[in-house]
C-alpha cells in the first residue's frame, strides 16, 4: 500500500470486484433466464446409448 498514492490506488482491485460483481447483479436481476427457455428439461444426458454398429475385425477405429 502507497501511503503517498490516492486511496482509489490502494483499492482499485476491490473497487473493480465491487463494480463487476454489482453489474452482473443487475444484469440477473434485468435478464432472468430461468422459465424462459423452449429447451426440454434434462436432455443434457440421454436415457440410453445410441445405437453404434460394431466394428469388424481389422476394420479401423475412426479416431
Amino acid at each position: 500500500m502507497a501511503i503517498d498514492a490516492p486511496w482509489y490506488d490502494n483499492y482499485i482491485v476491490l473497487l473493480s470486484g465491487v463494480v463487476v460483481v454489482a453489474l452482473g447483479l443487475l444484469y440477473m436481476a434485468v435478464h432472468p433466464a430461468y422459465g424462459r427457455s423452449d429447451a426440454p428439461y434434462d436432455d443434457a444426458i440421454p436415457a440410453s446409448p445410441p445405437d453404434v454398429p460394431e466394428r469388424r475385425a481389422g476394420e479401423p477405429s475412426g479416431v
